[in-house]
């Protein structure tokens, strides 16, 4: 089984010490989170007094989160059917000024910001809900050039984001050819640019040989959001590709393996290989049970920490939402029926998210797929990791107020280079989102008394928390 034999070639030499997450876990734990999620609402609706429940829950929480069962009950605010507005609202509340405390406790009024920077939008799966899926054919297909990237660093470097983010899609000759170069690149020009700024990937599962020899060019961290822990729905929604059935070791498409498992093993694999990693689902993707896709992503988070407390980093808990993208014709997501308001249960959720997890081991990310009013709130409520200024295309940062050199810039592209403008390179973006400029971002977080600093602040925190546990513990 592929799952299987990319654990085996996960646990080195100096991992060999430590106990392995069991393929079970992994197999049955979408159906466990499920069992949690509706006995949690069969709690809730005999429930008399739902307002003592939640503040009881929420001044239980210890320093080590919440128990499965305690964020199930909490996920059932989620699920406002047949229930009075304002008592929901109340309920809601309480959870929200409980996060708000404890986000102050634990980070004060800072922020780390990163910023993604789309590389490729080659790419080899076919992900129903994304506008860079392999059949998409209305969508402009981009490939930037070294120096194009030399460009766009540059150009945001001055913003202060302590977190460069490198995307790809699926491209699997990128990834194959490129990837490592690509990474030195970046840790070069942030070196003289954005000293102590960090890298990261969000692209298919790789495998422990990959991960050791990115690791050694600089990388950082590794960005996979599952999407959806639901087997089914997964297979339903993610139809062919790497994304669909994994990678072997030559980066080759593998055939009769399983996507879904390859993706959810693969943040063990980066932790054995000591990076930083970030999880997640799209919230809503699950059209039937969003409470338990939700519930999945913080049991796997909790069984990481758990598993590899004395060797993980705090891991990023992404938020991404199901958004319409930029080639209408092609668009499925007006098809989707989802349960989840973006804008109405964003908040709730990253405040779940920061109460269920324990204390510095999460940095929960809102992101700009909502509007800036909910992601600034998110911020204050349980966020302490964000981004800014965002394009999801490649060459979206470029300069476009000078003559840019397409020629210069794009190595590969799926229309004449010569016959590109400015309108085809911003109408390639993965998906609409809600843009708005670095000094626009930063004016709010003045006015919000957010203050932005390195994420390094956060890791040397979280190493200064661990050392007094240890020495509480052997007293």
């Amino acid at each position: 089984m592929f799952f299987s034999h990319n654990l085996d070639k996960a646990s080195g030499a100096h991992m060999s010490h430590t106990k392995q997450i069991p393929v079970q876990f992994y197999e049955t734990l979408f159906t466990n989170s499920v069992s949690i999620s509706r006995e949690a609402g069969e709690i809730f609706k005999k429930c008399k007094n739902k307002e003592a429940l939640i503040s009881d829950i929420t001044d239980r929480r210890t320093e080590n989160g919440l128990a499965p069962q305690t964020s199930g009950l909490l996920l059932q605010l989620l699920n406002t059917q047949n229930r009075d507005p304002s008592e929901n609202q109340r309920l809601r509340q309480i959870v929200l000024d409980k996060a708000r405390t404890l986000r102050e406790q634990l980070y004060g009024h800072d922020v780390a910001v990163m910023v993604p920077i789309e590389i490729s939008s080659f790419c080899a799966s076919n992900c129903s809900f994304c506008g860079w899926r392999s059949d998409n054919k209305d969508m402009v297909r981009l490939k930037i050039s070294p120096s194009g990237i030399e460009k766009e660093i540059e150009s945001l470097s001055h913003y202060g984001f302590s977190h460069y983010e490198i995307v790809a899609g699926d491209d699997l000759n990128f990834i194959k050819n490129d990837l490592e170069g690509i990474i030195k690149l970046f840790k070069s020009k942030l070196k003289e640019l954005n000293t102590g700024a960090r890298v990261s990937i969000c692209l298919t599962p790789l495998l422990k040989p990959h991960y050791e020899t990115l690791k050694k060019a600089g990388l950082d961290t590794v960005l996979t959001w599952q999407e959806t822990y639901n087997f089914e729905n997964y297979r339903k929604l993610i139809t062919s590709g790497p994304k669909a059935n994994g990678i072997t070791t030559d980066f080759k498409v593998a055939k009769n393996e399983d996507g879904c498992l390859m993706r959810m093993s693969s943040h063990e694999v980066c932790v054995q290989t000591g990076l930083q990693v970030g999880l997640g689902v799209m919230l809503g993707l699950d059209e039937t049970d969003p409470e338990a896709d939700i519930l999945s992503a913080i049991q796997h988070a909790n069984k990481l920490i758990e598993t590899y407390r004395d060797t993980i980093q705090p891991i990023i808990i992404g938020m991404p939402i199901w958004n319409p993208i930029t080639t209408a014709r092609t668009d499925n997501s007006v098809h989707h029926k989802s349960k989840v308001s973006g804008e109405e249960d964003f908040e709730l959720i990253s405040a779940i998210y920061l109460l269920s997890l324990p204390d510095r081991f999460a940095w929960v990310f809102p992101n700009c797929r909502v509007s800036k009013k909910t992601q600034l709130e998110s911020i204050k409520t349980a966020g302490c990791f964000t981004s800014g200024m965002v394009r999801v295309g490649p060459g979206a940062y470029l300069n476009f107020d000078k003559k840019v050199d397409f020629t210069d810039t794009f190595v590969k592209s799926s229309e004449k280079v010569e016959a590109l403008t400015q309108e085809k390179v911003l109408t390639g973006e993965q998906f609409q989102h809600h843009f708005d400029s670095q000094e626009n971002y930063n004016k709010r977080f003045k006015e919000e008394n957010l203050i932005q600093v390195k994420e390094t602040k956060f890791l040397a925190e979280l190493i200064q928390k661990e050392k007094h546990r240890k020495k509480k513990k052997v007293a």
